[in-house]
């Protein structure tokens, strides 16, 4: 199994005025955009015919996969906490299909309209490729 990992603020801008949709941006520390539907797309034209598993964390600041995967399992089994930070932890899995320009749809899920209610959180996603058995 490959895993791609991506991570950033999760930003929608719109590039160009005459289109009506917002790209999903992960920006980086340094500025630098991370166009997330150009990724999933790029990862599926990759490995054709391979299964994907997605799974991605949200935060209310950077930080790493392990301290939101800690503060999730806190709040799972009952740990007090007296932070500020609001952690989310999504599990996702599909198979390679429809390719869409705008909508990141994985599977039954449509990752971009659950993303569109997270702007200015921090996301690490990571994206599972795994050969699809032959038939």
């Amino acid at each position: 199994m490959k895993t791609i990992e991506l991570s950033g603020v999760i930003k929608f801008e719109c590039e160009d005025e005459c289109n009506d949709w917002n790209k999903i941006k992960l920006i980086q520390s340094d500025g630098y955009k991370i166009d997330l539907v150009n990724r999933f797309k790029e990862a599926d034209e990759s490995f054709p015919n391979a299964e994907f598993q997605v799974n991605y964390w949200l935060s209310d600041k950077p930080c790493s996969k392990n301290d939101m995967i800690e503060g999730f399992l806190k709040k799972l089994y009952g740990d007090i906490s007296a932070d500020y930070e609001k952690v989310h932890c999504y599990y996702t899995s599909w198979s390679t299909g429809d390719k869409y320009d705008t909508i990141l749809q994985i599977g039954g899920h449509n990752l971009g309209s659950e993303l569109s209610d997270e702007e200015g959180k921090f996301l690490i996603i990571e994206i599972n490729v795994k050969d699809a058995p032959l038939i």
